[in-house]
């Protein structure tokens, strides 16, 4: 599978805005879930495939993240990702996605 891979930590929570031109799948592990992924067992991210541009998620912070872009049969010319991170706590955020919510239980986040 032809993918793009963009590791990252953050200190503080940030919303992550990915933009693109055609559809994929867009997932974001914490890191040991991308290594699950890599050696194809199943494991836990948010996002999945999306149709719409732009995808956009609110992330905790004081965790290495690996965000992955599935290209399907695309290659990365025609996806034509655009990433941004934005901490901004004091403006409004998207309603957390329900798989974020269970991951944050996960790690012990409140």
């Amino acid at each position: 599978m032809k993918y793009l891979r963009f590791p990252f930590k953050l200190k503080s929570s940030k919303t992550l805005t990915v933009e693109f031109d055609k559809p994929v799948s867009i997932l974001v592990f914490v890191d040991g879930q991308f290594q699950r992924y890599k050696e194809g067992a199943s494991c836990k991210y948010f996002g999945g495939p999306q149709k719409d541009s732009p995808y956009v998620v609110k992330l905790p912070g004081g965790y290495k993240y690996n965000m992955v872009i599935e290209l399907g049969k695309y290659d990365k010319k025609a996806v034509n990702p655009r990433i941004e991170l934005v901490g901004n706590a004091k403006a409004p955020q998207p309603t957390l996605d329900p798989v974020l919510a269970e991951l944050e239980a996960i790690l012990g986040e409140d």
